[in-house]
């Protein structure tokens, strides 16, 4: 006669260890194939936070503890067998059922398409899209153009949505604080590192929509990015100049320029010149780093006709005012330049102001020799192209401003043509260093007779 009690424990028993014996070991591995598929621990992490992994450690783990139990509880209580066999075909039904969802679950992280709209499917929070990051990442290894492209629609919407402006004080250029969340610090900072070489992610290698959406998101009411915002795109330009991505460079000069042209370039006088610094600074970094054909490209890049240069000073007056404004004992901008615009292979030492100021002068004065070549064609400007600046007030301005072009007629006597040489420099008829000098002095002369 059959028992059913020993005789279901014991079908029951088996099955489980059968699903035990090719379950868990299929599970493992497909947690180690999800990482090294997109190389991503974020993803790998994420399966194993799913909801249906853990009902499924917590129905198998039921299933092995009431299997090990059942034959004690049978022998040494008085509780009926077909309860405890009940309980354990329920438990044992779950399983099953779990099991099966579950492999549907390693089907979906198998295919990065279909992980891509599970996770866009919910509310996106900042662990969500790091997550589609590395999505993203993982298509543009494979060039598939269209999950790249959905991804990274979705970083720039949170990027864009999810720029925060608190409501601490303002930086020293008046400017709000706008602070970014965790997700876009971790995209920030894992794109760092793929634009540094070109490792396969080559869309991402030379991907200037982040930083297109960095700065809208970054803006102030006034249409100018915010000191939070500068110091994160100045690491990621810093990386492109050391690492030589040439392409995104340009890439981001193509953006700054339309962003200054478009937002800048009605706007107060002080907004227009405060954007400019950055990219001053950006010049004195190539200077510094002897780029000299990327010097060459920016210098006549516009987006407008006639031509207008926000990034790059068109005029001598342009070039007095910046001069002025980047002097590290400048009271407009005090302890900006250092802390600001750093340069990365510098000592880090208390006179790095002093040694970035010089490279921001050699900048400066290769725009000088660039007005003889702008002269005839460049039109945006009520004043003339070479007409001297309004004479500052009381002597120590006075002063300051003949040290200025003392700077300048030293920078060109003695440094300038060996950081760059100007004849890659494109200049079309430029002047000669006499020309340049001569001029100078002249301005020179005016600011003693003051």
């Amino acid at each position: 006669m059959v028992d059913f009690t020993s005789e279901t424990y014991s079908g029951i028993l088996s099955i489980l260890a059968a699903l035990f014996g090719m379950g868990y070991p299929l599970i493992m591995q497909s947690i180690s194939r999800i990482y090294s598929l997109y190389d991503s621990a974020r993803l790998s992490q994420r399966f194993t936070n799913e909801n249906i992994y853990k009902w499924f450690q917590i129905i198998m783990g039921s299933n092995l503890l009431l299997a090990i139990c059942t034959p004690f509880v049978l022998r040494f209580t008085c509780v009926s067998g077909v309860v405890l066999i009940s309980i354990q075909t329920i438990l044992l039904a779950g399983l099953i059922w779990v099991t099966y969802r579950l492999l549907d679950l390693m089907i979906v992280y198998g295919n990065a398409d279909k992980l891509f709209y599970r996770i866009q499917s919910g509310k996106v929070d900042n662990e969500d899209i790091k997550d589609i990051f590395d999505t993203a990442i993982y298509s543009d290894k494979k060039n598939n153009a269209l999950l790249y492209s959905s991804a990274m629609c979705s970083v720039f919407n949170y990027i864009r949505e999810h720029g925060k402006v608190s409501d601490g004080e303002p930086f020293p250029d008046g400017t709000p604080r706008v602070v970014n969340d965790d997700g876009i610090v971790e995209i920030i900072m894992k794109w760092k590192e793929l634009i540094r070489e070109d490792h396969g992610c080559h869309q991402l290698y030379s991907e200037v929509g982040i930083i297109r959406f960095l700065m809208s998101a970054g803006s102030s009411h006034e249409g100018v990015i915010s000191w939070y915002t500068n110091s994160q795109v100045w690491d990621l330009l810093q990386v492109m100049v050391l690492h030589d991505n040439k392409l995104l460079f340009l890439k981001y000069w193509d953006v700054a320029d339309y962003f200054s042209c478009y937002r800048c370039r009605f706007m107060e006088q002080e907004v227009r010149d405060k954007f400019m610094l950055r990219h001053i600074m950006l010049g004195a970094l190539l200077v510094y780093h002897k780029k000299v054909s990327w010097i060459r490209d920016i210098l006549f890049y516009t987006n407008s006709i006639p031509p207008y240069y926000g990034l790059v000073p068109s005029t001598f007056s342009e070039i007095v005012r910046m001069l002025r404004i980047a002097d590290p004992m400048s009271e407009e901008m005090l302890y900006i330049i250092q802390q600001a615009f750093f340069f990365e292979t510098v000592t880090g030492a208390i006179r790095d102001n002093e040694l970035i100021f010089q490279y921001v002068v050699m900048y400066l004065c290769l725009l000088v020799y660039r007005l003889w070549c702008i002269n005839d064609s460049y039109v945006d400007t009520r004043e003339g192209i070479f007409d001297y600046p309004d004479p500052p007030r009381g002597s120590s301005n006075i002063a300051r401003d003949i040290s200025y072009v003392d700077h300048m007629l030293d920078c060109i006597q003695t440094k300038l043509h060996y950081f760059c040489d100007m004849s890659q420099l494109g200049l079309l008829q430029p002047p000669t260093d006499k020309e340049v000098c001569d001029f100078l002095l002249s301005y020179k002369r005016q600011l003693e007779c003051l």
